[in-house]
């Protein structure tokens, strides 16, 4: 994952911190998470083809397993 374009998308996000809200942009194609009260971006593949799977532990996100497919 693209580390630089992970925290790009990060400053995006607008943080309501009284009202513990917060506001992402439409426009990334980004896919975002809360955990534990914060908030996680989840890149789109590389390839722009792919499948996630998000696993839950306790009712909260606990990973996501990765998927890219190659097109000929």
């Amino acid at each position: 994952m693209n580390t630089a374009r992970k925290l790009d998308a990060m400053q995006d996000v607008a943080y309501d911190e009284v009202n513990m809200t917060a506001t992402v942009p439409l426009t990334n194609g980004m896919i975002y998470a809360v955990v534990n009260g914060e908030i996680k971006a989840v890149e789109p593949p590389e390839s722009g083809h792919g499948n996630y799977d998000i696993c839950y532990k306790d009712g909260q996100p606990f990973s996501v397993n990765k998927t890219d497919k190659v097109r000929f």
